[in-house]
């Protein structure tokens, strides 16, 4: 995120794939793909609680918090609001998590692409419309010059990842 939009502005790097959240005003942004944010539980902590909302599991369970560039300034500030069950462990990246909740060390909310292959010891509960979706954005800075390998890749992004 923060460090990957210091190298774009800096001309250090051609182009990023960035959350809308972390962008600065000073890069372009072409818009590629939203993802939803889910709740993730180990099937057995599933199991054990009675869930009338994704969200009531976040009350009942200890959350393993997404820290660092990884975060969503909204649900940093939803999980320090209390509303959540006391913070059990802090990790830097959506897969630490999901390690964690494989663990039984608690719920954990993550993006659905960083969702693994194999899921049969994880239930998820989808969390729109209570949080908005993340924003994947091709970012790059205004009037840097790209190289010809940034060019084809950003190409492909575009051919590969926008529907039309």
């Amino acid at each position: 995120g923060d460090s990957l939009c210091r190298q774009l502005v800096a001309g250090e790097l051609d182009l990023a794939l960035l959350f809308r959240e972390h962008l600065p005003p000073a890069l372009e942004a072409v818009p590629l793909l939203s993802t939803p944010l889910m709740l993730v539980v180990h099937r057995d902590l599933a199991r054990n609680t009675e869930c009338k909302s994704p969200l009531d599991l976040l009350s009942d369970l200890p959350v393993v918090h997404v820290s660092g560039e990884w975060m969503n300034p909204a649900l940093d500030a939803y999980v320090s609001a209390g509303l959540t069950a006391r913070k059990r462990l802090t990790v830097e990246s959506p897969i630490w998590a999901l390690e964690a909740v494989r663990l039984k060390l608690g719920a954990a909310i993550v993006c659905s692409l960083a969702l693994p292959e194999d899921m049969s010891d994880l239930k998820t509960y989808p969390l729109t419309p209570a949080l908005p979706p993340r924003n994947i954005v091709l970012a790059s800075a205004p009037g840097n010059p790209h190289s010809a390998e940034s060019l084809r890749f950003k190409r492909f992004i575009l051919e590969t990842w926008i529907k039309k």
